[in-house]
């Protein structure tokens, strides 16, 4: 009983299964600088149906840091097409492009494959047959140096939040710097707003590209809507190239009313000096008192004298 289910279960599925098959299986290619190729990689329609096709090159074989070297030396004549149920085949040429060189000597593999097109309207069951185009490239030792390495590098300089009052609004930036040697694009952070160990809200900014050292700012805003008086801690990820810095800011919550401004206590440093003067003088009129006075009896002591 369980295999009548199953071979009716197959009969039942097999009209709209799709299967999408590519070949050849590997193209090995000895690096040569600025070599310009290209080959023939054939796309299956199996069983023939209609459906759309998306092409894909990947990298997921490569060293990370090598990508940015690789990233942009394929090209094809198109990255999508559509099968009818006419095509069971589909040519597609391949183009490659050398650089001058590469950071790293070896054997390094890139992949092409085929998948149907989910935005595509349909039904039934896809399947990515064949695997996918291996392409291997060997890069002897002479054609590697560190010349040739695309550092993609990111730095947060400073987090930046006002301090607002409950129910206020505070702008929050992070600025960052690009100490890469390529250009970053899609550059944006997440920030988890913190209270202790309990998370408040988590926030988004804008996402910015940046130039070779060029700095740039990531900007977002907090409502302090159902938070205490207090100091939050800013959790902040920046993310660019698949890669991410992270770093931690504070944000103080004051109380309601008691507004931003810091009041300077009263000093009692200005009456002293007051006192100071007022003093000398009082002295400088007892001296002026004393020397008249003293002036008038050496005057009258005289006058008895001649007499």
């Amino acid at each position: 009983m369980k295999k009548l289910f199953c071979i009716i279960f197959l009969f039942v599925i097999l009209p709209v299964v799709s299967g999408l098959g590519v070949s050849p299986g590997k193209i090995e290619i000895d690096f040569s600088p600025n070599l310009k190729t290209s080959f023939n990689m054939t796309v299956y329609n199996s069983p023939a149906r209609n459906q759309d096709v998306k092409l894909y090159v990947g990298f997921s074989a490569l060293d990370s840091d090598l990508i940015s070297e690789f990233e942009n030396i394929i090209s094809l004549d198109t990255e999508s097409f559509s099968f009818t149920e006419q095509d069971t085949t589909k040519i597609i040429k391949v183009n490659i492009n050398f650089p001058e060189g590469f950071s790293t000597s070896g054997i390094h593999e890139l992949r092409i494959g085929a998948i149907k097109d989910v935005s595509a309207e349909g039904e039934g069951i896809s399947i990515v047959a064949g695997n996918e185009v291996r392409i291997l490239i060997k890069v002897p030792q002479e054609y590697a140096s560190n010349k040739y390495s695309r550092i993609k590098r990111l730095k947060i300089l400073n987090i930046y939040a006002d301090d607002i009052e409950v129910g206020g609004k505070s702008n929050i930036n992070v600025l960052v710097k690009s100490e890469s040697d390529v250009k970053l694009e899609d550059v944006s952070s997440k920030i988890k707003v913190m209270d202790g160990n309990n998370l408040i809200e988590i926030l988004e900014t804008n996402k910015i590209a940046l130039d070779e050292g060029e700095e740039g700012d990531l900007e977002t805003v907090f409502y302090a809507k159902r938070v205490k008086p207090g100091i939050l801690i800013l959790d902040v990820e920046v993310f660019y190239d698949s890669k991410s810095e992270k770093g931690t800011g504070s944000l103080k919550i004051i109380e309601l009313g008691s507004g931003t401004k810091t009041e300077v206590p009263f000093s009692g440093f200005s009456w002293f000096w007051l006192f100071i003067i007022f003093l000398l003088i009082v002295i400088v009129i007892l001296l002026v008192l004393l020397l008249r006075k003293k002036k008038d009896l050496e005057e009258n002591m005289q006058i008895k004298k001649s007499l």
